[in-house]
């Protein structure tokens, strides 16, 4: 892992939902194949491991693939963390 200059700040608990899931490195790459994107095994492992940056549009896929909200509560906390609670925010 390049611990001294991370490329994403979510390849952790990309790591963590797919275990969770019980999936492999292929089983995911082969989820994003099936909903029509390009991942390799060897991709996902470096994005897990910080090595490389995430596309946002990989972040969505992501999700749906595991089935979670904790990437979306994750960038909750952040912009709560950064700029305070914001009671009147509204999806776009």
């Amino acid at each position: 892992m390049s611990s001294s200059n991370p490329k994403n700040v979510l390849g952790p608990i990309f790591r963590q939902l797919r275990e969770k899931q019980g999936l492999s490195h292929l089983e995911v790459a082969q989820r994003y194949a099936q909903n029509g994107f390009e991942c390799s095994e060897d991709r996902i492992i470096r994005i897990e491991n910080q090595d490389e940056p995430i596309k946002d549009y990989e972040i969505l896929i992501f999700e749906r693939i595991v089935g979670a909200s904790e990437i979306t509560q994750f960038f909750s906390r952040e912009l709560e963390a950064r700029f305070g609670k914001k009671e009147t925010w509204q999806p776009l």
